[in-house]
């Protein structure tokens, strides 16, 4: 080692040699910081506390499709007592939550829309399609179409009054989802040159 490096001179500015790079040698001879032991991995940046760059965090997929009993058994229990609580409330109770479910729904996707990126961004758009449709006379078509095709599912058993306002919310609901999620599979695919 120099006189230099071992008066700890090396390396600050105005001084002789200031800022040239160094050997493999002559970093291997500095003196390590405190708590560090040899055959540490921890880099110098890491042991003097200085920040080191946030690692990018993987984005979390929107539906894994992995089912078990216990989800199942959860699902059914909900939606029994959803159906009982369905049944219970006063008609303009169950409109204000209808209400609220949609408001909020249609407030979540739209801040998606502009605030979401990558695959989220694309569902949020796709659902929010789905949204903006209801206040046109296709959206009140298909809906229509919809509780037709599943009373004709059911042996032309139609289903009145409260129930069929929560079914109406369900099964938009279900549309915005498989309509975002064909929204995903456009992006993927676009973005993959497959439109080209």
């Amino acid at each position: 080692m120099s006189t230099f490096q071992q008066s700890g001179l090396r390396g600050q500015s105005g001084c002789w040699g200031a800022g040239e790079p160094q050997s493999e040698e002559a970093r291997s001879e500095e003196p390590r910081t405190e708590g560090a032991q040899a055959g540490d991995t921890r880099t110098e940046e890491a042991l003097s506390g200085a920040p080191q760059r946030a690692q990018p965090v993987p984005a979390r997929p929107l539906f894994t499709g992995r089912f078990s009993l216990q989800s199942l058994l959860l699902g059914v229990t909900l939606f029994a007592l959803a159906c009982g609580l369905v049944s219970a409330l006063p008609s303009y109770i169950s409109q204000i939550l209808i209400g609220v479910v949609w408001i909020a729904s249609a407030g979540w996707l739209v801040t998606g829309v502009f605030f979401a990126r990558g695959d989220q961004q694309a569902f949020c758009l796709g659902a929010s399609i789905v949204v903006a449709s209801m206040w046109t006379g296709v959206g009140a078509r298909f809906v229509e179409g919809m509780t037709r095709l599943l009373a004709a599912l059911l042996g032309g058993w139609r289903i009145t009054g409260q129930a069929a306002l929560w079914l109406d919310l369900v099964l938009l609901l279900l549309a915005a989802f498989a309509n975002g999620r064909l929204a995903v599979r456009a992006r993927r695919y676009f973005q993959h040159g497959g439109g080209s």
